[in-house]
């Protein structure tokens, strides 16, 4: 079983490494169909659509991931993790999900605390999910 976890955890983390801190949304595993939802909002419909997104020079603030923690349950795998962003005084505490199917990510659903600025994340998110 451990290897199965380590394999499943590896997969989840070309979205964080390649997808949000070395800007190549083209190695990040993302089936066809995957999907990606933000503090409630739908913010990609599919891989064509979650690269272009990541490719956007907002994530180019994304300095480093710390303190990552996995939960592993079946195909869902959960990562919780300190977001180091410039400008930001302290990280964003993020939660990410991600559903792994025939070694792909289906799905991903975010959640952020932000604290002061957490009203100022909710908008972006909204605004992005909205242009969709």
């Amino acid at each position: 079983m451990s290897e199965l976890r380590s394999d499943l955890i590896a997969i989840a983390e070309t979205y964080l490494d390649a997808g949000l801190l070395q800007h190549q949304p083209e190695k990040v595993l993302f089936a066809e169909h995957c999907t990606r939802w933000e503090m409630g909002y739908c913010t990609g419909s599919n891989a064509t659509q979650l690269r272009e997104l990541l490719k956007d020079p907002a994530y180019h603030g994304n300095e480093a991931i710390e303190n990552r923690r996995w939960l592993v349950e079946g195909d869902e795998v959960d990562c919780f993790y300190d977001l180091h962003i410039t400008g930001l005084p302290e990280p964003l505490k993020i939660a990410t999900r991600f559903r792994i199917q025939n070694k792909l990510i289906t799905h991903i659903e975010i959640y952020v605390c932000a604290g002061e600025i957490q009203q100022f994340i909710m908008d972006q998110v909204k605004l992005l999910s909205e242009s969709l």
